[in-house]
């Protein structure tokens, strides 16, 4: 089992590294694209944008060095869960704008964390998928929102159907950890591992910081909610 997993850890390793290569490809050609057209517009040069970071904040977080490397991270990150030694490298914030004004923050996580977490995140939840509800189509794999258009059609309806959407302000920032942790170690609601009791524990209570105070090591720590993104 451990080998099955540490397999997965080095896929998804490879496979985040490579999305995050296309990434990088689609701003260079975007941002190519504009400085040709300033340069053209303008008569002038085109200088480099002062914000971007001259190098990966951690090696974990430079897609080459993941790909390149991919076999030793697995390796590494699974001993240090079977050790319960492991913990997230400290993740990035960042803030993204939302439509009403206000902003919400997003964690990025390490190549190899993120792995980790998606290849736990799908074996806990296939093995779970018959506990889910039958009306939670955001979290169920094989659902989407069509399938949630279709179960609305269950309803009668005489007159007018109304369809309303709730945003509750910094609803998952705010669940308490002892009762995510109560929930985790539940085995009654929930069948989990005890290496992925410890994984979800972990990132309960991951480090992270604004790229600016990450450049410092002035790291916080979650006490409160779940790592968005």
């Amino acid at each position: 089992g451990g080998l099955i997993v540490q397999n997965a850890i080095r896929a998804e390793i490879k496979r985040l590294a490579r999305r995050a290569f296309l990434k990088a490809e689609r701003l260079s050609t975007k941002e190519q694209k504009y400085r040709r057209q300033f340069e053209k517009r303008t008569g002038l040069g085109a200088g480099l944008p002062s914000m971007r970071p001259k190098t990966a904040l951690h090696r974990h977080f430079d897609p080459k060095y993941c790909a390149r490397n991919a076999n030793f991270l697995a390796k590494t990150i699974w001993h240090k869960v079977i050790n319960e030694t492991y913990e997230p490298i400290p993740a990035i914030k960042y803030e993204i704008p939302k439509p009403d004004g206000s902003r919400r923050g997003i964690m990025a996580f390490a190549i190899p964390d993120a792995a980790l977490a998606n290849v736990v995140l799908r074996r806990s939840r296939q093995r779970n998928i018959k506990r889910l509800s039958p009306s939670s189509f955001a979290y169920h794999p094989d659902k989407n929102v069509f399938d949630a258009i279709i179960a609305l059609q269950e309803f009668e309806s005489k007159g007018k159907m109304f369809a309303v959407q709730i945003d509750f302000e910094k609803y998952f920032d705010n669940i308490p950890r002892w009762y995510l942790i109560r929930k985790i170690s539940d085995e009654r609601s929930i069948s989990l591992t005890p290496h992925e009791r410890y994984i979800f524990k972990a990132f309960l209570v991951h480090r992270y910081a604004m790229v600016d105070d990450y450049t410092v090591n002035k790291f916080k720590k979650r006490v409160n909610g779940t790592p968005q993104g």
